[in-house]
């Protein structure tokens, strides 16, 4: 059962993101409601997170501000929400690919869940894209950046949950393109040496 936050954040997105659709035509709070019950199932049900996840585009993409944020949701899941949105001129200035692989490292444990979940829904939700240009770019910018955050952060358990959930559905998706097979099956690989890397320090403590 939803906390009535949960349920004021939802409705604050629904009409925030009024009249917006995705690229397939659905309505675009669909986005942030399934972001948000992944990051539930993640979590342990993290209201804090829950409510962040509902409203981590609003910022990005509508017009609501920060201190808006803040005064109807409190100061915590405002800054979690400003962490979760983008720098067009530094996304512009260095690329979206290189962009986003340094914002993920440099992200809070939280913010991080967060945007796994959101990138997990966007790989899920190709399926249903007609545009194979655009697919093919948003796989392969997901493995680079996925690449990059293993090699370069020590990641939180649920972080590894998260990034297997999105391997297993990038090998869906590409299992017909062998090339990008072979990327994914490749992080996957990097993915289980951290998971090894992080049973071994867990048995020193």
């Amino acid at each position: 059962m939803q906390s009535e936050k949960i349920k004021l954040a939802s409705a604050f997105a629904s009409i925030k993101h009024q009249n917006q659709t995705r690229k397939n035509g659905s309505p675009y709070i669909n986005h942030p409601i399934r972001v948000a019950d992944k990051v539930s199932s993640y979590t342990e049900k993290n209201e804090t997170l829950i409510i962040s996840a509902v409203l981590h585009d609003t910022l990005e993409d509508t017009d609501t501000t920060y201190e808006e944020i803040i005064k109807t949701f409190g100061q915590e899941i405002g800054n979690i929400v400003l962490e979760l949105t983008n720098d067009d001129e530094e996304k512009q200035k260095n690329g979206k690919e290189k962009y986003l692989s340094k914002k993920l490292v440099k992200m809070s444990d939280d913010s991080l869940t967060i945007k796994l979940c959101d990138r997990l829904d966007n790989v899920m939700d190709l399926v249903n894209s007609n545009d194979s240009k655009f697919m093919d770019k948003y796989i392969n910018e997901t493995i680079n950046v996925l690449n990059y955050l293993i090699a370069n952060r020590e990641l939180q358990d649920t972080h590894m949950k998260i990034i297997t959930d999105i391997s297993l559905e990038l090998g869906l998706l590409t299992k017909d393109n062998e090339e990008y097979l072979n990327k994914t099956l490749d992080l996957m690989a990097k993915l289980n040496i951290q998971v090894k890397t992080l049973e071994k320090k867990l048995k020193v403590w």
